[in-house]
This record gives C-alpha cells, structure tokens and sequence, in this order.
C-alpha cells in the first residue's frame, strides 16, 4: 500500500522537493494490496508550514538575466547564474532549455565532458542570435539535506516573461481563505507529491460514506489539486473519489469534476476563491448523490466483461501494459456480478500503484472518470 501522509512522510517529502522527476519510469504495477479500515489524513496547517518552508527559500529572479543566452552552463546538470550563483538544474529545466535549444538534453549533452558541453551550448546559443528567448527563472536555495549538492541552490524552471506568478502558498492561502471555517475541521490532506514540474495534493473530507446503500464499501470525496511554480501546467481542481478498501482513486467526471483551472498568464489571484468555495460546496453534495450514481453503475449488467473493457480502454489509447494490469484488477476485484460498477473499480485499482507518479495516477483516474461517464449516459 502507499504510504500515508504523516508527519516523517511529510518531513520525506520536504527533503525530496522538486528533485523527483515527473517522468518517471512506470513502476511495477501490485495489484492485491492488504485493505486499510480508514485513510489518515494530516491537518492543512501542517502541510502549509512545509510549503512555507520551501517557499522562503525562493531566489528572485536575477534582473542580470533577460534572454536564456545569459546563462553560462559549466556541465549538462550546472549553470552559473548572474547574480544569484551556481545553480543545479531539476529534470524539467534541462528539458525546458533543451527545448527552447532545438535538442533533446539527455541524449544530445549526456555523453560529452565538461568542456564540450560549455562549448555545445554556447553555440546553440549563439545559432539562435536575436531570437534567443527571453525568461524568467524559477530558483530556490538549498534545504540543509541537499548541501551535498555543492551549488548555491536550485534552478526548478525557465518561464517566459508574460508568465504570471502563482506559487504553492499562494494556492494555499486561497484555499485556507475560503474554507477557514471548515477545512480545520471537516477536512486533511491525505498526500501530497513535490515532482520538478509541479505539486499535487489530495485533499479529503475525513469522514467516509457507504458508496453503495447496505454494501459496506466505503469511499471518501474530496479534491485533487495541481499546481505548478515551473510552467508545466495550471492550477487546477477537480472532484475526486477514493474507494476506501484499496484507497482506489477515480475522478469523478459525471459530476462536472473540474472546478477551476488557472494558466499562470494575466492571473489575478482574487478570481480564484469563488471556484474555490463552489468546489468545496459541491463535494458536501456529492456525498449525497454519489451512492444513487454506483447502484445505477452495479445494475448495468455485461455479458462478456473482458471484451467490454478490452473495448473501451482501445477506444481511450490506454497502453497496453495498463490495459493487461486492468484486465488482470477484474479478476481479483472483490466485487459481486459482472456489472459495470465491476468494471470501474477494476480500473480504479491500478491507482495505488502509482501513488509515486501522480501524472500517471491522474490518467488512469481520467479514464475511470470517462468509463463512468459513458455507462451513466445509457444505464
């Protein structure tokens, strides 16, 4: 089972922040985890001083540095940055550049020494001449468990000028803005992923309910919330279920599941509480509708389930190392009856797995999402 949020995991996290890779390998996929009674959460206070704690370390972006020509890198992972130092670039950023360079980083600057890659870069450089982009950097110093790095700090992402400033604590302080009188008590962060390009949080309502009415299977609503400080995405929220005997995630996309979505460009940060407030609102409703939504799911009957879910995973381009791990899930699903609410909580099994890689976690909650959605058309 994934690990749940606690203090030491918290601690982990911060040690970890924004070095992990968003790309990932795909892990080994476990499919039979021991079921938990429950699902810990930890308050929004103590999340908010971990994100507080990375986001004192910020380095402003340099004024010295206008166009992407006017960092001097010393090798494929460090760069000299007017002004604020050396700095060790996250996963993201080399990509980033080596987009912005026309190359693919890894492949094209792995190989070579030092020297020849000062060299390499400088003329990549020089070949884009007035049209070398301008930017903006993302940088933080160091946390004392990275001094090991021997550089001034940490170069997370290389944004454009236009790009509009929202960090984690900002999100946060939105949020804890507009449910202050709830989030204490009703509500707890039950994980939470620093990756290079971005942060996800699951954000739950502590108290579970009956998923389907006398079937003893318990679930939790709450939001999964995205952000990114590097450009890699918006900040985001969408509704969220977890199936509470194998912490199964689905978003839950019959029920309007995205509630907000802000791109970091002309952002004004006061427009995001209202969506905030109706996000929050709508997960009190779920609880209430959701339960009449799966019995709809478990009296839809299939006669051949394999070659129905076989069919709808083609229809979605899941790859097919996924497909064969949901076909295998269906058949060690502790569900009665092929049914469609079979089907879905086969899907939904993979997310455990992934609880590491929440991007990947995320797709396969999106398909879930749209299975769900589909049979609810028609059921």
């Amino acid at each position: 089972m994934p690990e749940y949020l606690e203090v030491k995991v918290l601690n982990a996290i911060l040690e970890e922040a924004h070095t992990r890779r968003s790309h990932a390998p795909l892990p080994s996929l476990e499919l039979n985890p021991e079921p938990h009674s429950e699902i810990k959460t930890v308050p929004f206070s103590d999340v908010y001083e971990k994100i507080e704690t990375l986001d004192n370390l910020r380095i402003p972006s340099p004024p010295r540095v206008s166009r992407l020509s006017d960092l001097h890198f010393a090798s494929p992972t460090v760069v000299e940055v007017p002004d604020a130092g050396t700095m060790r670039l996250t996963d993201w950023a080399q990509r980033r550049i080596g987009g912005m360079l026309g190359v693919k980083w890894h492949k094209f600057f792995d190989p070579m020494d030092s020297d020849v890659v000062r060299m390499a870069i400088e003329s990549h450089l020089q070949g884009l001449g007035p049209e070398c982009p301008k930017v903006k950097l993302v940088m933080r110093g160091l946390l004392k468990s990275e001094n090991h790095m021997e550089t001034d700090g940490i170069l997370r992402g290389v944004v454009s000028p236009s790009y509009s400033e929202f960090r984690d604590l900002h999100a946060l302080d939105r949020l804890y803005e507009v449910g202050e009188g709830v989030l204490d008590v009703d509500w707890g962060f039950s994980s939470v992923n620093l990756l290079d390009n971005g942060s996800h949080f699951t954000l739950l309502l502590k108290e579970p309910f009956e998923l389907i009415k006398g079937s003893g299977d318990f679930g939790y609503v709450g939001l999964r919330l995205r952000n990114s400080e590097v450009g890699a995405h918006s900040w985001t929220g969408s509704l969220i279920v977890i199936r509470q005997v194998c912490i199964n995630g689905m978003i839950v996309t019959f029920v309007d599941t995205q509630y907000f979505r802000f791109v970091h460009k002309g952002m004004l940060v006061d427009r995001v509480d209202e969506p905030i407030e109706a996000a929050l609102n709508r997960c009190y409703e779920v609880v209430q509708e959701l339960p009449k939504a799966y019995e709809r799911l478990r009296d839809f009957r299939i006669e051949d389930p394999m070659a129905h879910l076989e069919d709808f995973l083609e229809r979605r381009n899941v790859s097919p190392k996924l497909r064969r791990a949901m076909a295998d899930a269906y058949d060690i699903e502790d569900v009665e009856g092929d049914n469609a609410y079979h089907v879905l909580q086969a899907i939904t099994r993979l997310s455990p797995a992934l609880q590491g890689d929440p991007n990947r976690q995320r797709l396969v909650e999106e398909v879930a999402g749209g299975y769900a959605q589909e049979i609810l058309k028609v059921a």
